[in-house]
């Protein structure tokens, strides 16, 4: 009796909870990530008919060697950017394209691997959505997935290949935030390592861990959280230094791979506003397009490595905004979340705010057809390019190295000499646009297509200014070297032809195929 006694009373028994709602396909795991394939599929389904532009000819097509050699063990040495002419060490983006170029070199293989890429970046950002968003909103995530898929700014990542490291450096950033709220910090940390890997600005995912961790506590947490939250990020400053460290020790770019826009920091710093200021004006009017150029505060963590703090070649590209976009996207799913509450049961409402999004959607997808048009081939590109921003020196010297490509094919004389003019002057607009200040590189790469289709037209002292200065420039610029020979030998000096001829192929190769094709000018005739 006694030792019933010390029981006490019995607890009554508790109602059962009840049932959770079920959720409409869509909001399911499973039907939202069907339902944002298919529909990024249904946007990029073209591309996979576009060949090679942009750079896609230099790190794939001419890169095809390398890339079909299996040696992967040069990834990890500095005959990396020999191969794999790369700008920068990017070792696990490049690995990507060897496992392409296994199969197939053919654009599409290439293609359909960024549209899977880009598929995974997508399912990531609904992933973390539904950790960041309160439970009566997680149904939301599909919102930041769908405009996550078909935003018209994607389309330079998805659509080119040679941009695959910014859907890698999102996949791999996305994948770190989501492990690291999983409590699977081991994981975290390799995700970021190949994020590191894949392109530098995977810098940015501790400083967005931290962001996610501060903005979901109170200032009291705060304080007292403030030693647990530095031994989390711990490990990422270690591997984020040793990364440094062989990047830029061993393996640094062979020479310097960009110019502050402007000539110098401060330049930089003044262009800044202009530069936000457009990116800002895509995400929510994203046309036109150009390729020559949380939620926020995301966006501008995420805009920062690549807002010329340190130089890159192009100070503004749509590609840049792909991994800030995924900030945008949770911030919309939360702001969905916030209205559908707000409308409450309102079926009127609810069926208004569906329809709305339907037509962004509908329209978005449109805008991103048409953009396939634009990357069809590099003179399709570069044209649109230049009717956009007549003032891109990279699109006019682009569209007159096509123009002089096609009037050395050209078996019509006249029809050649029209092309070759184009292409003069072209690359004098380009010429008036650029400084060699910001990049000397493609300077030199501009005073080469000026010297050749000046050289091909028979204006040769012309040619051998323009040729002469582009060898100043890069004095190890075999395609200059190569058409100083070409007209060396209009000039008459087959011995000073034969030099030149034998510096570009020997002292500065092997040659590529342009090198190649221009010695076969001559090659036969000293």
């Amino acid at each position: 009796m006694a030792k019933n006694a010390r029981r006490g009373p019995a607890r009554r028994s508790q109602p059962p909870l009840p049932p959770a709602p079920e959720l409409p396909w869509w909001a399911t795991v499973r039907g939202a990530a069907a339902l944002v394939a298919v529909v990024a599929i249904a946007a990029y389904a073209r591309a996979l008919a576009n060949g090679f532009s942009y750079d896609e000819g230099l790190v794939i097509a001419r890169a095809q060697p390398f890339l079909q050699s299996g040696s992967f063990g040069t990834l990890l040495s500095r005959r990396y950017f020999a191969g794999s002419l790369e700008g920068t060490w990017r070792p696990f983006c490049t690995l990507t394209y060897m496992l392409d170029a296994l199969v197939s070199m053919r654009p599409a293989m290439f293609k359909l691997t960024n549209l899977a890429w880009h598929i995974g970046a997508c399912w990531l950002v609904m992933a973390l959505a539904r950790r960041l968003l309160p439970e009566r909103h997680r149904r939301w995530a599909v919102v930041a997935g769908l405009l996550f898929a078909v935003h018209p700014i994607t389309t330079e990542t998805v659509d080119n290949a040679s941009f695959r490291e910014d859907a890698l450096v999102t996949v791999f950033t996305l994948g770190t935030l989501v492990l690291a709220l999983d409590g699977r910090p081991r994981l975290a940390l390799a995700s970021f390592a190949l994020g590191l890997l894949s392109k530098e600005s995977a810098v940015v995912a501790p400083a967005l861990l931290l962001l996610i961790r501060w903005g979901r506590l109170g200032p009291e947490a705060r304080r007292r959280s403030l030693a647990e939250l530095a031994r989390e990020l711990g490990p990422y400053a270690a591997v984020a230094i040793a990364y440094a460290a062989v990047r830029f020790g061993p393996l640094k770019t062979p020479m310097a791979y960009a110019r502050y826009p402007g000539g110098s920091f401060g330049a930089a710093l003044a262009g800044l506003p202009a530069v936000w200021t457009h990116d800002f004006r895509l995400l929510f009017v994203p046309w036109p397009l150009c390729a020559d150029l949380t939620g926020l505060g995301w966006f501008g963590l995420a805009l920062l490595p690549v807002s010329n703090l340190v130089p890159i070649p192009v100070p503004a590209a749509e590609r840049f905004l792909y991994l800030p976009l995924a900030g945008v996207a949770l911030a919309a799913a939360a702001g969905v979340g916030f209205l559908a509450d707000a409308a409450g049961a309102s079926r009127w409402r609810r069926g208004l705010g569906v329809a709305a999004g339907v037509a962004v959607l509908g329209g978005w997808i449109a805008i991103v057809n048409l953009r396939h048009a634009d990357w069809r081939d590099d003179e399709a590109l570069w044209r649109a390019t230049a009717r956009v921003n007549p003032r891109s020196c990279g699109a006019q010297s682009a569209i007159g190295g096509t123009m002089l490509s096609r009037g050395m094919a050209e078996p019509s004389p006249d029809r050649a000499r029209e092309m070759l003019r184009e292409s003069v002057v072209r690359e004098q607009m380009a010429l008036a646009l650029c400084t060699e200040e910001s990049d000397v590189f493609r300077a030199a790469i501009i005073e080469t297509r000026l010297g050749a289709a000046e050289a091909l037209l028979g204006d040769r002292p012309a040619a051998r200014a323009a040729l002469d200065r582009a060898g100043d420039l890069v004095p190890r610029y075999a395609l200059a070297a190569v058409w100083r020979g070409y007209v060396a030998h209009l000039d008459g000096d087959d011995d000073r032809a034969a030099a030149l001829l034998r510096r570009a192929v020997v002292e500065l190769g092997p040659p590529d195929a342009t090198v190649a094709a221009v010695a076969q000018l001559y090659v036969d005739k000293i």
